[in-house]
């Protein structure tokens, strides 16, 4: 009695259904966008699609037999070689990881990889499958969005300026240091506020219509003066600068604020106009005749006492030189203690000398000059 054939022989439909299959799995293969290899036990190339073969500039030819040592940057390749190893002791199911590689023509690139083994019915490995993805690109992006945070970063927190990160609801997100000095609150008392909780009630809708306008688009940035309340409660201004930051669509996400303190110009400037209207008082109503003159003599200003005085109206006494007024043996009285004066070497002079008036007639006068200087003490 003939012994039992055990093994039993595949149908024809079992054959077409393994034909199939490897068809489709040939046409995945050669038509994916994703770089694939087939590499045997012995850690040489066996089979790769066209994918692979474009992103590291290698025939098909070239790549049968290479070992991925080849290919694969020196510093990369201890820590795959040490993978591959797992997979093949069954101590991982597939290795997912980035690493570096080389090209047909020496430049190095970032790919994303994924390897995995392929076994035979008993478990025993047959081979290893790797899918490369060319993520250069990305990390180069990657990097320099990186670099562009960490700049951003530095100069966010080190700004001598305020800056904050304020959301479309006028929510702060972020504040820096420096807001929190302008601000008189602590960081978390700024994130737990608004921008129209702490304004000044008449400052609140200051920039409305500009807000509006960047939200649409019409403005890329605006600039804009207004009046915040400090925790105490006493006013303070400040200059702000706001842009805003949109997604791909266009859409606003939040909006910069950069926050410049200038309170205490604002109170200089009120300081420089309330001076200001008291000298004008004073140049105005005194009886005192007051003159502004150049350093060539010319009068850039003069009151309507000193047109009272010298008999000229104010439009006509303005064209005239001062010296020509004085009688001609006076006029050179004062020329040295001007001349020293000019020189720093004293503030001011007074000198006494006879002027004429329109109508001819001849009068003592006491003049008192005084040089105004500028920051680095030259005189105007």
């Amino acid at each position: 009695m003939s012994p039992k054939n055990t093994h039993a022989h595949p149908s024809p439909e079992s054959l077409d259904e393994l034909k199939k299959s490897e068809a489709t799995f040939r046409a995945m293969f050669e038509t994916s966008a994703v770089g694939i290899g087939i590499m045997g036990l012995d850690h040489k190339i066996k089979d790769v699609n066209p994918s692979i073969c474009r992103m590291f500039g290698l025939t098909r030819e070239e790549f049968i037999g290479m070992e991925p040592a080849v290919a694969t940057y020196p510093e990369d390749y201890v820590k795959s070689s040490a993978q591959f190893q797992e997979l093949l002791d069954g101590k991982r199911e597939f290795v997912r990881d980035e690493r570096r590689y080389v090209r047909k023509n020496g430049e190095v690139f970032w790919a994303h990889v994924t390897m995995s083994v392929v076994r035979d019915e008993t478990g025993a490995p047959l081979y290893m499958i790797g899918m490369v993805i060319d993520i250069d690109e990305q990390k180069r992006v990657m990097g320099e969005l990186q670099t562009s945070e960490a700049r951003f970063r530095a100069m966010f927190e080190n700004a001598g300026i305020g800056i904050a990160l304020v959301g479309m609801d006028r929510r702060p997100l972020e504040v820096n240091d420096s807001l929190v000095r302008i601000s008189g609150r602590t960081e978390a008392e700024l994130l737990e506020t608004t921008g129209i909780f702490i304004s000044h009630p008449d400052d609140v809708e200051i920039d409305k219509a500009e807000l509006m306008k960047l939200v649409s688009g019409e403005l890329n940035s605006y600039q804009v003066e207004r009046r915040y309340i400090r925790k105490d409660d006493t006013p303070y201004w400040v200059r702000q600068t706001i842009s805003a930051v949109r997604d791909q669509d266009g859409k606003v996400m939040y909006l910069v604020v950069l926050v410049e303190d200038i309170d205490q110009q604002k109170k200089d400037q009120e300081k420089l106009r309330e001076s200001q209207a008291r000298f004008k008082a004073m140049f105005d109503n005194t009886s005192v005749g007051i003159a502004l003159t150049g350093l060539d003599r010319t009068i850039l200003q003069v009151n309507e006492a000193a047109a009272r005085i010298t008999g000229y109206p104010l439009d006509e006494l303005k064209e005239l030189n001062p010296v020509d007024l004085a009688l001609p043996e006076d006029q050179h009285v004062a020329d040295e203690a001007l001349k020293e004066m000019i020189l720093g070497k004293r503030d001011s002079m007074t000198v006494e000398r006879r002027y004429m008036r329109k109508n001819g007639d001849i009068f003592w006068g006491r003049v008192t000059y005084s040089l105004v200087r500028g920051l680095d003490r030259h005189p105007m």
